[in-house]
């Protein structure tokens, strides 16, 4: 309300279609005192034009979706521009994919990890380049994901769109002052047609990103769900910038790790002024929906995103996977109660430091450091600063002392050197820093070439190891999955993937996996996972704490390619939901 007199009540003059259903459902709730209500043509026209909208957005999403033959010669004219601008041409579900996000202007693509939506960007983009609507591509990503934007633009355009990057990680960007670095972005931008930012460093450039993004611009924010945090630092960088953007795509594999809540941003990215008009659900109503409202929801959203599966692609299916069953030492077993007695009333810790018993005991008698641990969630849960190990036994010392070389690892570095003396090259995922030095030092001290990536592994020492390793340079790479998970391609060299460490993060699981099971193996390209399993015996019976965390994923896994094939959006789970399942009675 903007002003009131003793006959008239003034509102704003810019609000929005759903803000204007509210006002008038509220102003007829009078006839019953009354009241006579009547509304001017033009605000009824305004209604009209907005229902007209909505209705009109959505149906074109959902005829390219459905491949309705409506609109099937704008897509065959399409197709004809696409193909004849790309030096690699895309597979037939890629191009649909690629047409829907060239004509809906906003929209995501939410196809699994691994299938190709970073050709299919281009795609569209090459096709509004073509028709003079765009003239390059502005990529907000991961550090990771630099060098495969760069890959893919080489592989999808070749000679007849040479690559011209902007990148901040490249050397005589990073070494510019900060000042300089933003006049290049602001009065160099013409010079590129690839321009590629971290999410980390989008608060320093907003500014000038706002100037030019609004000038011929496809935005693009790859691994979206890293801005999923309602109200978060970087999902506010990111709104800033996509404000007056004419043309903006979403990417990522997982759009709904914990609770719909997670779309809010998304969808406020790709629709900040319609965003009411189209939508309207509150953070409350998202956090927490019925199973009536995440009907509604689905049911508004699905317009808007296109959606595939490896399958649909083509990719063949990776083999079933590897489970390693251990069975841990008498002193890891005794160190395991311990832990379980220790840390009852904190289960995160718990799992932590169990996780921690099984790759290194030594890692025990160290506190925990939350920047080293954040990644073993999806969320950042309970506060564990300065936890330290809490000593119920005399014992414990003596024990930690008795497993030198864990159970797992002895079982890692077996098989590692296994599948390397059958000449296949290994990538290892682990969790902790400490574990991926443990590997690497054990491989080299047996002499097998391995390297490792970490957080702290400068950008081009990063692409460098990476190039080599794709060169055959060293047999086994070991990382972590927050490093290295996204958009990295190691499919055409490697097609083992030994998981030493994992936890319940559904976003890290998939991503790694698809390091190595990606577009463009051949039919009978064989993928192997092999996973390292120990299995401790308590007090009150054999438990497996990988072997529930293993479980909890597949069955994250398969809820989320259900709901691909079905055409919505599958809802994750928070942490506390996860520990409760995967923990189970081990506690009562």
């Amino acid at each position: 309300l903007q002003a009131t007199t003793s006959d008239a009540l003034v509102f704003s003059a810019d609000l929005n279609y759903r803000q204007c259903l509210e006002i008038a459902e509220s102003l007829e709730s009078g006839i019953q005192f009354g009241v006579d209500v009547v509304w001017d043509d033009s605000f009824q026209r305004f209604i009209d034009a907005s229902e007209t909208y909505i209705e009109n957005r959505s149906r074109i999403g959902l005829a390219i979706k459905s491949n309705d033959p409506s609109v099937e010669n704008e897509y065959q004219t399409f197709k004809s521009i696409v193909s004849h601008a790309l030096a690699r041409q895309l597979r037939e579900k890629q191009m649909r994919d690629a047409f829907f996000m060239a004509t809906m202007r906003w929209s995501g693509n939410f196809s699994v990890p691994g299938s190709g939506k970073t050709a299919s960007v281009l795609g569209a983009f090459s096709f509004l380049r073509q028709m003079g609507k765009v003239k390059r591509v502005i990529v907000i990503c991961p550090k990771s994901a630099f060098e495969s934007w760069r890959h893919e633009w080489t592989a999808t355009f070749g000679d007849m769109l040479p690559l011209k990057c902007f990148c901040l990680a490249d050397p005589e960007i990073a070494h510019l002052p900060k000042e300089r670095r933003k006049n290049a972005v602001k009065y160099d931008c013409d010079r590129y047609n690839l321009m590629l930012f971290n999410y980390e460093s989008l608060g320093g450039y907003v500014e000038e990103l706002k100037e030019i993004i609004p000038d011929q611009t496809l935005l693009v924010f790859d691994e979206v769900h890293r801005v999923k945090a309602y109200q978060g630092r970087y999902a506010s960088w990111a709104l800033e910038v996509a404000k007056h953007a004419g043309y903006v795509t979403v990417l990522t594999g997982t759009p709904i790790p914990n609770t719909y809540l997670d779309i809010y941003n998304m969808l406020h990215l790709l629709y900040p002024d319609d965003y009411d008009t189209f939508f309207g659900f509150m953070p409350g109503f998202l956090k927490s929906p019925t199973s009536w409202e995440i009907d509604r929801i689905n049911e508004a959203v699905r317009p808007f995103f296109c959606r595939t599966n490896k399958d649909e692609l083509g990719v063949p299916r990776p083999n079933a996977d590897g489970i390693y069953s251990l069975a841990t030492s008498e002193a890891e077993n005794s160190l395991f109660n311990i832990l379980k007695a220790a840390y009852r009333k904190n289960h995160l810790v718990f799992m932590i430091r169990a996780l921690q018993l099984e790759s290194d005991a030594q890692m025990l008698k160290q506190k925990i450091d939350p920047a080293d641990y954040e990644y073993v969630l999806d969320q950042v849960g309970e506060d564990i600063t300065d936890i330290g190990f809490v000593d119920y036994s005399d014992e414990v010392p003596a024990l930690i002392e008795a497993c030198q070389r864990s159970t797992k690892m002895e079982a890692c570095i077996e098989l590692v050197s296994r599948l390397v003396a059958e000449g296949k090259p290994v990538i290892v995922w682990c969790i902790f820093v400490k574990s991926i030095e443990n590997i690497r030092s054990e491989l080299f001290s047996m002499g097998i070439p391995a390297a490792s990536i970490t957080g702290s592994t400068p950008m081009e020492v990063r692409e460098n190891t990476l190039e080599d390793f794709r060169n055959g340079a060293f047999k086994v790479l070991v990382t972590n999955p927050h490093t290295l998970a996204e958009s990295v391609s190691l499919h055409q060299l490697c097609h083992d993937g030994v998981y030493f460490e994992y936890s319940y993060n559904l976003v890290h699981l998939l991503q790694s996996k698809d390091r190595i099971h990606r577009l463009g193996l051949p039919k009978e390209q064989y993928t192997q996972y092999h996973f390292l399993v120990d299995d401790f015996i308590t007090d009150d019976g054999p438990f497996s704490l990988d072997q529930r965390i293993y479980d909890r994923l597949r069955e994250k896994e398969n809820t989320m390619l259900e709901a691909i094939d079905g055409g919505y959006l599958e809802c994750g789970y928070v942490d506390e939901e996860d520990l409760e399942i995967v923990l189970g009675d081990l506690f009562s």
